[in-house]
């Protein structure tokens, strides 16, 4: 690292996040209204535990049509901006007039089935198809913007839509050294992947899998956007980062990164993870651009882990994970001030934006120059969001897109998400209920 330690506490306050008339201009009463009920809802736990399976089962009994308005009245229509590339559009118009970007995201991925003794459900075709559908994300993240406004495009996938859970869980299990990747480069960990793709008699998959994945990165690098590829459950993450090493080695250049990883600082293991991500950064000679988020599988990897007698993955406390949080995110600052590298802070946290806005000032990093940006869940931490776009920094929406039924798996981790973190959760809830009693005195 080269954060020196007094700068991991937070800097100065940027920004007052209490402001909620300014926070929720752009929510009309029935928007309002609806965020604060769905908030109230992930405070439950029985509908939270089984939020997933309570979708699938209206979609089996309820008649469509009644199905559909009782998800986008509540769940869907409050995380997700729609199933087409106009309803994205439409809704990223919203946004726009207050400088806030949209982050758009396919919403296809899949895991392993009741753990990983199941086969994989999907086949390659599934896989080709999905790969269309993240191609077509391509374009509309590029639709989003003029060319003026181009490089700062930004776009999300998961490598589950497109390489099988299985080959991934398969690839990881023999790719770590002492808990980490390999300190070799960027090719050597491909070459490492497809021997032991080859021992284990998947070499044809891999190979397939390669294949859709670079051709993916390479549209979207000839297109000059930036692609962030997601983390994801630790049983297949090595696999995944792997891959992601070795398509930034291709694509990122001094000019442009087109490509970003995904830093989960809720695992103990987050900060040498990171840092073994550098150094073969650095060994295979590409800037390193990485989004830094706590992490959104809290309750699935602790209850995988528990049922493999495996110690917990993740940080104890909250703050624990802040803390780490901080670290990282400070020290990738340093390196973007050097211009080494850029960094994503994705949170909902308003104390971390403030204190990534505050080592921003530090470090003489301009609020506009692309080399540290923010983004935020659709659906979640407007009263972050709004203060930082209208201040001029370079913020997003993470928006996944798609039909009701595609989004079902994201939907329900964010009602876990949400309650997993209750100390936010309320903060939140009390934010919507002061705008909404503001409102109704008003009146």
């Amino acid at each position: 690292f080269v954060t020196s330690k007094r700068f991991i506490s937070s800097p100065r306050p940027a920004f007052d996040f209490s402001n909620t008339q300014a926070a929720y201009t752009h929510l009309n009463d029935s928007s309002l209204l609806r965020s604060l009920v769905i908030l109230q809802l992930c405070s439950i736990d029985a509908i939270v535990e089984n939020s997933l399976k309570l979708m699938q089962l209206g979609e089996k009994v309820l008649p469509s049509p009644l199905f559909r308005r009782l998800m986008e009245s509540t769940f869907y229509g409050h995380f997700i901006p729609g199933e087409t590339h106009e309803d994205v559009v439409r809704s990223c118009e919203r946004f726009r007039a207050a400088g806030i970007r949209f982050f758009p995201a396919a919403s296809v991925e899949d895991e392993l089935t009741d753990g990983e003794e199941e086969e994989d459900v999907l086949v390659e075709a599934t896989l080709d198809a999905n790969t269309t559908l993240v191609a077509d994300s391509i374009q509309l993240a590029e639709s989003l913007y003029d060319d003026n406004d181009r490089r700062n495009s930004k776009m999300a996938m998961k490598l589950s839509a497109i390489i099988k859970p299985r080959l991934l869980t398969l690839l990881s299990s023999g790719l770590l050294e002492n808990g980490l990747l390999p300190l070799v480069k960027a090719s050597e960990l491909h070459v490492r992947m497809e021997e032991a793709a080859t021992e284990q008699g998947c070499a044809k998959q891999f190979l397939a899998a390669v294949e859709r994945l670079d051709s993916l990165m390479k549209d979207v690098h000839r297109r000059g956007l930036s692609i962030f590829i997601d983390a994801e459950h630790i049983y297949m993450q090595p696999a995944i980062c792997a891959l992601v090493l070795y398509m930034q080695s291709k694509y990122n250049t001094s000019n442009h990164l087109t490509i970003f990883n995904t830093q989960q600082t809720y695992l103990k293991e987050a900060e040498e993870a990171y840092r073994r991500n550098l150094e073969i950064a650095r060994l295979s000679g590409f800037p390193y651009g990485t989004k830094v988020v706590r992490g959104a599988y809290m309750v699935f990897e602790r209850a995988h882990a528990r049922k493999r007698g495996q110690p917990d993955p993740i940080h104890d406390t909250y703050e624990m994970t802040t803390a780490t949080y901080h670290r990282v995110v400070s020290d990738l600052m340093e390196r973007a001030a050097l211009s080494e590298g850029k960094v994503m802070a994705a949170s909902q946290n308003g104390d971390t934006a403030n204190f990534v806005a505050g080592r921003m000032q530090e470090l003489g990093i301009a609020k506009d120059s692309g080399q540290v940006t923010f983004a935020q869940q659709l659906g979640m931490a407007d009263h972050v969001t709004f203060p930082l776009g209208r201040e001029g920094y370079l913020v997003y929406k993470y928006s996944p897109y798609g039909s009701i039924a595609s989004t079902m798996a994201y939907l329900s981790r964010r009602a876990q998400e949400n309650h997993a973190v209750l100390k936010g959760l309320r903060k939140e809830n009390e934010l919507l209920a002061t705008e909404w009693a503001r409102r109704l005195k008003s009146r």
